[in-house]
Formats: C-alpha cells, sequence, structure tokens
C-alpha cells in the first residue's frame, strides 16, 4: 500500500497520491481483505455506536470500546504478550496514568491485579501502551498527546528513547470530522512530541469510497521528521500487523534474559524477613 506525506519537503522522494486516487487501490486489493478481520471491525464499531445510543456516561462509551478490543488482542496475538489494563510503575514508587490498553511480556509478573482486572504492571514488562477513543475530534487527538506525553516521560525512565523504549498507539474508531482536518489537528498537536501513532477505523461516512469496504486511515511521523498518513481498507489488520511487528522488535532491541528479569525484581520486591542471624548454639 502507498504511503501518503504531507506538508513536509524531506518526503518529496515518496510516492504522493490523493484520497481520490486511492480508490482504484481499494477496487485492485477488496479481494484481498480478509472477511474475518472486516468482520472484527464491524463488531467492535457496532460495541461502540450501541453504546453511544444508550447511555452518555462517557466511563460506560470508554469501557464498552476498551472492552472489546482487548478481548480482540487476545485472541489474536501470540502467548508471548499478556494484554491488560492499568497502570505500570518504574520500581521507584512512581505510578504511570492510566492505561486502556498495556501491552506486556508475558516474561514478567504483574504486580497487582485490582477486583476489577487492571493491572499494576513492572515498567520493564511494557511493551507499548495504547489509548481508546470513541469518536475522534480535535479535543480527543488533544487529550491523546497529553497523555502521551505523561506516558513518555515514565518510559523514557525506563527505556531512553530508541528502538527499547514503549510503543505508544492511540486507535479511534470512527473519524468525527473529515480526514484532512483530522490530519491537521494531529500533527499540529504532537509536533512536540511526535512518538505517537494514531489509527481509525472508520472516516466519515461522505468520505467512504465503496459500501462494501470502508476506509479508514493511520496517522505517524516517520523518523520524527515527516508527517505520514497512510489510508487503508483493512484499518484493523493493519493495527494488528504493526503493532505485532513493533512488539517483536522493540523485543529484539531490549534482549532482556531471564537474569535480567531476576534482577528486576529486586527492584520490586522486598524481603519481609527480618535481618539474618545466626542462632547461638
Amino acid at each position: 500500500m502507498d504511503f501518503i506525506s504531507f506538508n513536509d519537503p524531506l518526503s518529496s522522494s515518496l510516492p504522493i497520491i490523493s484520497f481520490l486516487d486511492f480508490k482504484s487501490s481499494v477496487q485492485k486489493t477488496n479481494k484481498l481483505i480478509n472477511p474475518t478481520m472486516l468482520q472484527e471491525e464491524i463488531a467492535l464499531i457496532s460495541f461502540v455506536n450501541k453504546s453511544i445510543g444508550s447511555s452518555r456516561n462517557s466511563a460506560i462509551i470508554g469501557q464498552n470500546g476498551e472492552i472489546p478490543l482487548r478481548n480482540f488482542l487476545k485472541r489474536h496475538l501470540p502467548n508471548i504478550f499478556i494484554v491488560e489494563s492499568g497502570h505500570f510503575t518504574d520500581g521507584h514508587g512512581n505510578i504511570s496514568p492510566q492505561v486502556d490498553i498495556l501491552l506486556l511480556d508475558s516474561r514478567f509478573p504483574v504486580l497487582a491485579r485490582n477486583s476489577d482486572g487492571s493491572v499494576l504492571a513492572m515498567g520493564e514488562s511494557v511493551i507499548a501502551c495504547i489509548s481508546i477513543k470513541s469518536k475522534i475530534v480535535k479535543r480527543d487527538i488533544d487529550e491523546l498527546i497529553e497523555w502521551s506525553k505523561k506516558i513518555g516521560f515514565f518510559s523514557n525512565k525506563i527505556y531512553p528513547s530508541g528502538w527499547k523504549e514503549i510503543s505508544l498507539r492511540g486507535i479511534g474508531y470512527v473519524a468525527g470530522n473529515y480526514s484532512e482536518k483530522i490530519v491537521d489537528n494531529f500533527f499540529e498537536a504532537s509536533k512536540k512530541m511526535r512518538k505517537i501513532d494514531l489509527m481509525i477505523l472508520r472516516k466519515i461516512d461522505k468520505e467512504q469510497l465503496l459500501k462494501k469496504q470502508p476506509i479508514g486511515f493511520y496517522m505517524w511521523w516517520e523518523i520524527l521528521k515527516l508527517e505520514m498518513i497512510h489510508p487503508t481498507c483493512s484499518p484493523l489488520s493493519d493495527f494488528l500487523y504493526d503493532l505485532m511487528q513493533n512488539a517483536y522488535e522493540i523485543l529484539d532491541s531490549r534482549k532482556i534474559k531471564f537474569v535480567d528479569i531476576h534482577n528486576a525484581l529486586h527492584n520490586y520486591f522486598k524481603w519481609g524477613t527480618l535481618k539474618e542471624s545466626q542462632r547461638k548454639k
């Protein structure tokens, strides 16, 4: 699939296409789309639409967005990864903001599991943090960037910049505005913190090209310089593939051995026994 670049002279060597030109690509690839993934997308979006139609409570709407996506990832990701929600800590008593979806290295234990299912994870185990939005408008993008700055602060304390650092991602079920407007909002808001990707599963109805094959789009900063957008007729499948590929790259870069996990445990678990003493005979 071709990449699309916006507003950056450094990207002139990359192919540039419009959303309308993308229609022909969609028609050619339509038969290659995994029908199972398309049904998964429809099911996810229907959960959110149902919650929006039945409640005005943001917490209820948010939960109905988080739970189905978490379950989807649990079904499709290999067992080397664990999918949870909650917080993580740096081993010095500092706790991160709430994370909708934590992608964790399954070799590490979780420090706590609450009655609502949320966890407190060891920072070294965190591979990716994902924030979920039901409908993407400017306010949601601003919140997403602020969240990513806070998570990034914790990430840098555990894994400094580079391939080892925690991957930051946002996913929105539906766009709340024209894609061009969302693109402008995203890159303007994130230009000082160019380390988060945003996938939107559905463009607004007026921008859909084919009735049988809905279109989404993906935005990110390429090598922290280029503003990139990737229109896609298989957004959920692309999101899953990119998440897995990136997660394996992070694990390979960290090169964590079991002895490293053993050493990390000392930062989180302290012996409760008193100072050792030898019994006098």
